[in-house]
């Protein structure tokens, strides 16, 4: 972070903005369905909640799990003002699942979400640098 006082609390308050954002993105990603449809007979389209724990069992799934991490070690950079970190951490988190995602042609409003949070995370980090860059 900056050391001049009012850039510093604009960086804060940039921050926060910006985990809010994203983490709301985030959260409804844990209760939208994440599947298109029926996974098995009797059972439902899966929520990003129940789907989340399978993509670090699963190996096959283990792109999206690492795009989780990311995002997770994304949101802790941003937290702490580390913005080029943050911006890293989201545009691999976004292009780890995003991948996968277009691969399997799952795009249901809780996989958007998460990759909407993810794309969020990058953009606030962004703009922190920007910021940081601009400030006197």
């Amino acid at each position: 972070m900056s050391d001049h006082p009012t850039s510093r609390a604009t960086e804060r308050e940039l921050a926060f903005g910006a985990l809010a954002l994203a983490w709301s993105f985030y959260l409804a990603f844990f209760l939208l369905p994440v599947t298109p449809g029926a996974v098995g007979p009797g059972i439902n389209p899966l929520t990003g909640r129940q789907a989340l724990p399978v993509c670090f069992l699963c190996p096959g799934l283990w792109t999206v799990a690492l795009g989780h991490l990311l995002f997770w070690l994304g949101s802790l950079m941003l937290a702490f003002g580390r913005w080029h970190w943050a911006m890293l951490a989201g545009l691999f988190a976004l292009t780890a699942s995003g991948v996968l995602a277009m691969a399997l042609g799952s795009f249901c409003v809780g996989t958007l979400c998460s990759l909407l949070a993810m794309a969020a995370l990058c953009l606030a980090g962004a703009a922190g640098v920007w910021l940081q860059e601009t400030a006197c």
